[in-house]
């Protein structure tokens, strides 16, 4: 891969600013014709509060800045290399009663493909009050995925030779950026705080038409999320004989109603008809939430300093979050050898406690319809967690200097020091994965410079 970069940077008058790129970027990945991709891209800023009609508001508006930019990126990360080659390979081919070595096509050619583009537009305000005390940013984006290198599905009559990727999907991503920051001094005391949030939403605008692509329980779909949850909805939990009527009625209107997905006895869950069909199967899978990224993420900086003592704490989070969690110790079967949460199985339905339990019975790995994919397994996996927090005295230099030391500073901090969230998982921040939690540590440490 080969990349070329050129720039033009025009600044006047301290108000107005301009700038101007262009990128071309060559990649073997394609067709002879069709190896470079050039992305330019414009940006613009004005700092209104270096205008003279904004003079008479200088003693509190520090500094005001509006600016906008558009551009684009590319991407070249097909599946597999030179995808605008049919490749062969030998094979042997019976022509009368003779076998004959010959040759056979393995990957199909797309002499079409090309970059990825992605297009960005940004519209922000930069400001500062009160002698920038009070400063932050405000931004608005919108970003287009266009051409994304994707496998789509083809008929059986094409043989077994694999597909290419074609520049068939794209993307919508839009939202908001905020900052806010405070700095002030009260005697010898200082201290800051700053607040960060963005927020983000994503939709599939073309795809495969009104053809879905459901990958276990994710959804893709023109007109919705990316990785939409797409699972049935539990009804309610079999808990007593009038439900159990209920599931005979539902029998005796449709004897077909239970053919997909197992019949509901005491204590198992009870699916819903969605689609009010009157028949139970995959068709009463329901999309629900925002796909499996968070759309809100957002992080708090505090800051404080008195004399040779400074103290600082970092809080981050992430909210409008689900998950689907049926792994290891949250689900509901009992399988020898492995654990489940403690949640679970003191909530879970048995004859003493029909009425006040969360979850269904818990059978063994034989019969797992509890397990069957459903919104019982999307959670929310919203946190806010303090990822450090630290504690430092700097020494007087008349002190170090004795040692020859210009600056020593002893601090003692902790990471990870607590975490709240609702996610009954081991970690919030991995959430559906399978995977070690966040680890608190705590450390005592020197930073000395000669």
């Amino acid at each position: 891969m080969r990349s070329y970069f050129g720039r033009i940077n025009l600044v006047w008058d301290d108000k107005y600013m301009l700038e101007a790129n262009l990128r071309a970027d060559g990649s073997s990945r394609f067709a002879p014709n069709k190896h470079w991709g050039y992305f330019p891209s414009v940006s613009a800023g004005w700092r209104i509060s270096q205008e003279r009609f904004m003079e008479d508001y200088q003693d509190w508006l520090s500094s005001l800045k509006l600016r906008a930019s558009y551009g684009s990126l590319g991407n070249n990360a097909a599946s597999n290399n030179y995808m605008y080659q049919s490749l062969y390979a030998t094979t042997n081919y019976v022509l009368g009663n003779n076998v004959t070595g010959g040759l056979s096509q393995t990957m199909l050619s797309n002499t079409f493909l090309t970059w990825e583009s992605t297009y960005v537009t940004n519209i922000g305000i930069d400001y500062g009050f009160f002698k920038n005390r009070l400063s932050g940013s405000l931004e608005w984006f919108n970003r287009d995925t266009k051409g994304i290198l994707i496998s789509l599905p083809v008929p059986l009559e094409h043989g077994t030779a694999s597909v290419p990727n074609q520049n068939a999907g794209e993307v919508n991503n839009r939202g908001i950026d905020l900052e806010i920051n405070w700095t002030d001094q009260i005697d010898k005391l200082t201290y800051s705080v700053s607040f960060n949030m963005g927020f983000v939403s994503n939709k599939v605008t073309k795809f495969q038409g009104d053809i879905a692509s459901i990958s276990g329980v994710k959804k893709i779909q023109e007109g919705k999320p990316i990785n939409q949850y797409y699972v049935l909805k539990v009804d309610r939990i079999v808990r007593d004989q009038s439900d159990l009527d209920y599931v005979q009625s539902l029998v005796d209107k449709n004897p077909n109603y239970f053919a997909t997905y197992q019949r509901p006895e005491l204590g198992d869950f009870l699916f819903a008809d969605t689609n009010g069909d009157g028949d139970l199967n995959a068709d009463d899978r329901a999309e629900i939430g925002h796909g499996d990224s968070p759309r809100l993420t957002y992080g708090i900086n505090l800051g404080l300093s008195w004399k040779n003592l400074d103290f600082s704490m970092l809080l981050q989070g992430v909210g409008d979050y689900e998950v689907y969690y049926n792994n290891q110790a949250f689900r509901f079967t009992t399988v020898m050898g492995q654990s489940l949460i403690k949640d679970i199985t003191d909530n879970a339905w048995t004859p003493e406690n029909p009425y006040k339990s969360k979850y269904p019975i818990l059978r063994n790995s034989a019969n797992s319809k509890n397990n069957t994919p459903s919104d019982a397994f999307i959670h929310n996996a919203a946190y806010l967690r303090c990822k450090n927090i630290q504690l430092g005295y700097t020494i007087p230099k008349n002190i170090s200097q004795k040692f020859f030391v210009e600056s020593l500073k002893i601090y003692t901090s902790i990471d990870n020091l607590f975490t709240i969230t609702s996610f009954p998982g081991l970690d919030p921040e991995i959430a559906a994965t399978v995977g070690y939690p966040a680890v608190r540590q705590y450390s005592l440490g020197l930073n000395v410079s000669f």
